[in-house]
C-alpha cells in the first residue's frame, strides 16, 4: 500500500526492501519462505502526463509578476523552457548581449541561510550532456534582463553596504542580493 507516495517514491521503497530482505535471506537470518517481500507486488508508476499554461493563462501569470522578484525566473522558464535550477543558476557572463545569446552552463539546486552567509549547492554541469548549447536571446528577454541590471544596480546604491555581494555574477536575485531560493521559486508560482 503506498498512502501518500508518489508512483516513483514508492518503487524506490519497494526496490530497496526487496534488496534488503533478499540480504537477509542470503545471510540466513530468515528462511526464503519468511521474506514478506515475495508476496508483495511491485508498484505500477503512473506516467507523467505534463501539463501546460494556455497563451491566455500565460499572459495573466506574465501580467501578475510583473515587477515581482519572480518575472525574470518565470520568464526565462516560460520562454526558453528552463529547468528550475538553470534559471537560478543563470549568471550574468552566460548573457551574451553583443552576440544576443544565452549559454546555460551553471545550475543551482539549493540555497540555505541568508545574507552573506547563503550557502549555495551548485554545479558547473547541467543535467543532459546536450546542456551547454547557446540559445537565441530573445529581445523580451533581452530587454527585461536589460532592465533587471539596472534595478540590481539602483538597490545596491541604496542598500550600499547592506546588499549581499556573494551572490553578484547571478541573474535570479532578490532585492537584496540574495540568490532566490529554488523551493521558494516553485511554492510561489
Amino acid at each position: 500500500m503506498t498512502v501518500g507516495l508518489k508512483g516513483a517514491t514508492a518503487d524506490k521503497y519497494y526496490t530497496f526492501y526487496t534488496k534488503l530482505f533478499k540480504r537477509v535471506v542470503r545471510l540466513h537470518i530468515i528462511k526464503k519462505s519468511e521474506n514478506p517481500m515475495q508476496d508483495i507486488d511491485k508498484p505500477k508508476i503512473a506516467p507523467f502526463i505534463g501539463q501546460f499554461y494556455s497563451p491566455e493563462e500565460l499572459n495573466v501569470l506574465f501580467e501578475i509578476a510583473k515587477g515581482n522578484v519572480l518575472e525574470v525566473p518565470l520568464l526565462l522558464g516560460a520562454m526558453y523552457g528552463l529547468r528550475r535550477s538553470e534559471i537560478l543558476g543563470l549568471k550574468w557572463d552566460a548573457v551574451d548581449f553583443e552576440n544576443k545569446c544565452i549559454i546555460i552552463r551553471h545550475t543551482v539546486t539549493k540555497v540555505k541561510g541568508t545574507g552573506e552567509n547563503q550557502i549555495i549547492s551548485c554545479k558547473d554541469l547541467t543535467k543532459t550532456t546536450s546542456g551547454y548549447g547557446a540559445m537565441p536571446l530573445m529581445p523580451e528577454i533581452e530587454e527585461l534582463l536589460e532592465r533587471h541590471l539596472k534595478q540590481i544596480e539602483e538597490n545596491k546604491n541604496i542598500l550600499k553596504n547592506q546588499y549581499v555581494r556573494q551572490t553578484e555574477e547571478y541573474i535570479c536575485v532578490r532585492e537584496t542580493g540574495e540568490l532566490i531560493k529554488p523551493d521558494h521559486l516553485t511554492q510561489r508560482i
